[in-house]
């Protein structure tokens, strides 16, 4: 049984279909606003969460642009993932975060922050306190 919403958006699919006959298949996109900077999109069981603004922009952009390859927009700007994906990825995650040593780290964070120079140095003193606790 469908929802109340549901059954809207097939009306409305239904008379758009009507209007733009050959105009392609309809897709349902749901954007969800969780804070004032903080946006999920939807598309069925796939999902992309924890977007900006623009990052959700560019994703909306990128699955519905008909200037872009099929190819591209099927997986969207962010990769869209469903709920097993994404636990995979989350746990992966977490694995790596409590293996990792502190200045690997530290080096990833310098380099998030554009900090190339930072993050060279950080990694080469890791290697270097590696080097020297294998002596």
């Amino acid at each position: 049984m469908s929802t109340l919403a549901e059954r809207e958006i097939d009306q409305l699919s239904s008379a758009i279909v009507g209007n733009h006959a050959g105009a392609g298949p309809i897709r349902t996109l749901m954007i969800v606003c969780r804070g004032s900077n903080d946006f999920d999109v939807f598309e069925g069981e796939r999902y992309v969460n924890r977007l900006t603004w623009d990052e959700m922009l560019g994703h909306v952009a990128t699955l519905t642009h008909p200037a872009i390859p099929h190819e591209r927009q099927a997986r969207g700007l962010f990769g869209m993932q469903d709920a097993d994906r994404y636990q995979r990825i989350q746990e992966a995650r977490r694995e790596r975060q409590e293996n990792r040593p502190l200045a690997e780290y530290v080096a990833d964070v310098k380099e998030a922050a554009g900090d190339a120079e930072g993050a060279i140095n950080a990694r080469a003193a890791a290697w270097r306190a590696e080097q020297e606790s294998k002596t």
